[in-house]
């Protein structure tokens, strides 16, 4: 799965945000978990992710935001 955006994906591809070691992910309110990746600690981290985001105040400055700092 890549996404639609190509700025979007080429970030994706620079920070190795979806490869195959992508043993989960949290798009807004929703958190995907790769088949047999669970583990006691991915679903409070993904939590985690998704608290984050809606702290920021839309999925688009989140991921703006996680960008950045992942850049930089």
């Amino acid at each position: 799965m890549q996404p639609d955006s190509i700025l979007l994906r080429m970030a994706a591809r620079q920070t190795n945000m979806l490869s195959v070691a992508t043993a989960g992910m949290a798009v807004d309110h929703s958190i995907y978990i790769r088949e047999n990746q669970m583990s006691s600690r991915l679903p409070s981290h993904e939590l985690r992710h998704a608290y984050q985001c809606e702290q920021s105040g839309s999925f688009d400055e989140f991921l703006t935001a996680n960008l950045k700092q992942v850049l930089l």
